[in-house]
């Protein structure tokens, strides 16, 4: 059952939002896993052609989604990461989002209970309370 979709939201650490000629000369900082680039700029940019203020510097790659969330706090660029991945930072203000863009999809996050599980109790229990987290309404297996 899917719980969470991705969405997609280009941030940034909030003293390099606030000098906006250093944005534009920040880096795109890039997920570069196992020989693969996550498309993510290349989405959300599809949206966003327009924004004067996307950085026009240079690509930085990164091996985690977690060196390019700590590169953007560090004021080295923006990234483009699901915001379901970064609510805490959003919250806590170590991160701003540069616009309201939200590229949804194509992945989530998803929820695999076997049969044998489903029929016990705390499997119930604990289902329903991640969809409740989640923000979705209560149902059954």
């Amino acid at each position: 059952m899917q719980l969470l979709v991705e969405q997609h939201i280009a941030v940034c650490s909030p003293t390099l939002f606030e000098d906006r000629e250093a944005m534009r000369a920040s880096c795109l900082l890039h997920v570069f896993d196992k020989g693969v680039r996550f498309p993510l700029w290349e989405d959300w940019l599809a949206l966003e052609s327009d924004n004067p203020d996307i950085p026009s510097g240079t690509s930085m790659e990164f091996a985690t989604l977690e060196l390019a969330i700590q590169a953007a706090k560090n004021s080295v660029g923006v990234a483009v990461v699901d915001r379901n991945m970064i609510e805490y930072e959003l919250n806590a203000g170590s991160l701003v989002q540069i616009s309201p863009t939200t590229v949804v999809g194509p992945n989530g996050y998803w929820l695999e209970i076997s049969e044998e599980q489903q029929a016990k109790t705390r499997s119930v229990q604990f289902f329903r309370w991640l969809r409740g987290v989640a923000g979705l309404t209560a149902g059954a297996f």
